[in-house]
């Protein structure tokens, strides 16, 4: 969700999209977390109680919320994944993974698709969360433009987002164009025909493997 945090509290790097949320002591390997459609990468933070101390942990932000809230979304999982791609390649060197979590496992995915394409390093391990694979049929109908009411009864049979906070014109005054937005960059993502990665894909639905 749309949050605003303090720089003592974030530190940004100077790529707008990647934000530390925890660096390793000292650091062998940096986790990259992408979130989900309407996400943050503040959601990552609490994970830094629960990895190992050599772990830095780094979140992904994507236009329009958190501390991006002032720049227009953007709506293609090709360009999110472009921005990621172009950041991953200046980044610190040295091991690191990707996790990505429902549209955010779309963009790993094609992140690291683009970073071959770049002769980028890549990473050691791809963790795709909450989506099955591009291969794989859709798992529900496309509602990035069906109406207000219907897509927000889609918001709540997926079950992310409170309840009452549905119920609050503010609130989906404020988020309705940015889930359409990452709703529209997921439902119309078509991954191009590539050749596999050569990295170890880990899905937590079915056929990753059948096509990273």
């Amino acid at each position: 969700m749309i949050d605003r945090q303090s720089s003592d509290q974030l530190q940004v790097s100077r790529h707008r999209c990647l934000m530390s949320l925890r660096e390793g002591s000292p650091t062998t390997l940096r986790l990259y977390c992408l979130p989900y459609a309407g996400g943050s990468a503040r959601l990552f933070r609490p994970w830094r109680n629960f990895l190992a101390p050599q772990i830095a942990l780094c979140g992904v932000e994507y236009p329009g919320r958190g501390t991006r809230i002032s720049e227009p979304t953007i709506d293609r999982i090709d360009k999110l994944a472009a921005e990621l791609a172009d950041a991953l390649a200046c980044a610190p060197p040295g091991p690191y993974a990707l996790f990505g979590h429902s549209m955010g496992a779309l963009v790993a995915f094609e992140t690291s698709h683009q970073l071959v394409g770049r002769r980028a390093p890549l990473p050691i391990l791809l963790v795709a969360s909450g989506h099955g694979a591009p291969s794989l049929p859709r798992a529900a109908e496309p509602v990035h433009s069906s109406s207000d009411q219907d897509f927000i009864a889609r918001l709540r049979e997926l079950n992310a987002t409170p309840p009452e906070a549905l119920e609050m014109p503010d609130f989906l005054e404020l988020m309705l164009p940015i889930l359409r937005a990452d709703f529209r960059a997921a439902e119309t993502y078509v991954a191009a025909n590539r050749p596999k990665l050569k990295i170890p894909p880990r899905g937590g639905k079915g056929g990753w493997h059948a096509r990273a």
